[in-house]
């Protein structure tokens, strides 16, 4: 799902509107997996930080109507 490698780091993910505001976070994440349940339909940006190198990556989301 991210563009960063694969890491044993502890990860924090921040789930930011189009707005810039924190929808959700998630932290001290120790594997690349995330339910993301109950968004409004939209366009959001996925912010990964990996606390122990400080390496981030921002992935683009798009939530559709069921």
């Amino acid at each position: 799902m991210s563009c960063l490698k694969k890491t044993n780091g502890t990860v924090t993910w921040s789930l930011i509107d189009m707005n810039g505001r924190a929808v959700k976070q998630w932290k001290n994440i120790t594997n690349n997996n995330l339910q993301i349940e109950n968004l409004t339909p939209g366009l959001y940006n996925l912010r990964i930080i990996i606390r122990e190198t400080g390496e981030q990556a921002i992935e683009k989301i798009v939530v559709n109507k069921n």
